[in-house]
């Protein structure tokens, strides 16, 4: 029996697709994820009134003009291991300095990615 194991993807959509694809990669049995499997950031994007968007992330301040770019920018934060959510600029500023409240965004993104992952790798077996 083949076992690969492992850990530390801290939230990585792409860390998790290549997590599942290993059974078939190195044919094995069973597969574990064990440990640090959520990641730490969140990444507001945050809605302008000329239907852009701006985000700082990875120390570069985007600003995707298209539905596209948008769903690019998202799926390379949630690839890096980050929360992205997208926002208003009245909702973002009475986040700043809420720390409850960046705890409930937090939980709930987190718990939104878990629950997808569970999903997909359902899918994959």
């Amino acid at each position: 029996m083949k076992l690969y194991f492992c850990s530390d993807i801290h939230g990585s959509d792409l860390c998790w697709r290549k997590f599942l694809a290993t059974p078939k990669f190195y044919d094995a049995d069973v597969i574990v994820c064990g440990g640090d499997i959520t990641g730490k950031f969140l990444v507001p994007i945050v809605r302008q009134t000329d239907g852009t968007w701006t985000s700082q992330f990875m120390g570069l301040h985007r600003r995707p003009r298209t539905e596209a770019e948008l769903a690019t920018l998202r799926q390379r934060i949630a690839d890096s291991g980050q929360y992205a959510f997208e926002t208003t600029p009245e909702e973002n500023s009475a986040l700043s300095g809420n720390q409850a409240a960046i705890d409930k965004v937090f939980r709930r993104l987190v718990v939104e990615r878990v629950e997808r992952w569970l999903t997909m790798a359902k899918e994959s077996s």
